[in-house]
């Protein structure tokens, strides 16, 4: 992610939520923000501490490229998040809705769409939504699949 982009997350987080942070590195280490100091163009300027330890304080640049992820400490209700960084920009990005969310009329599309196509083209799809919406696609299509076979079996 480039640097304006770590920019724009860290100011919609309001600035006594920073201490609830903790900014994980390409490298997997952990650092507890206590605050941000500077935003450079390049990097950024942080107090804080090296999770499992107890010297805080410490300062750190950290180049916007080595930043992995940055993570709540503490659970966060999602409404509680979703208020914090205010209304999604509007562009091309459709959200898509929870597993065992009601179904919309375009999911329900797709739908029809892969079963007709062999339902390869909604394996691929889910597959790149995430490893949990995935695991839900494959389970859901070898259901589909038995419930088919059962059907189509002759009855003894």
């Amino acid at each position: 992610m480039q640097g304006a982009a770590w920019v724009g997350i860290l100011r919609s987080i309001p600035t006594e939520q920073h201490e609830k942070l903790v900014l994980i590195t390409g490298d997997g280490t952990e650092i507890n923000l206590q605050g941000v100091l500077r935003e450079e163009r390049d990097y950024l300027l942080i107090r804080g501490r090296l999770a499992a330890s107890t010297e805080a304080g410490r300062v750190f640049f950290i180049p916007y490229d080595q930043i992995n992820y940055l993570a709540f400490r503490e659970g966060m209700k999602e409404a509680e998040v979703l208020a914090m960084l205010g209304p999604a920009p509007a562009g091309p990005f459709v959200a898509r809705p929870a597993p065992g969310a009601p179904e919309t009329a375009q999911a329900s599309a797709e739908k029809d769409t892969d079963s007709e196509a062999g339902g390869a083209t909604g394996l691929a799809t889910s597959l790149n939504r995430g490893p949990q919406n995935a695991k839900a696609a494959l389970l859901e299509r070898l259901r589909r699949s038995r419930s088919q076979e059962a059907a189509k079996a002759p009855s003894k």
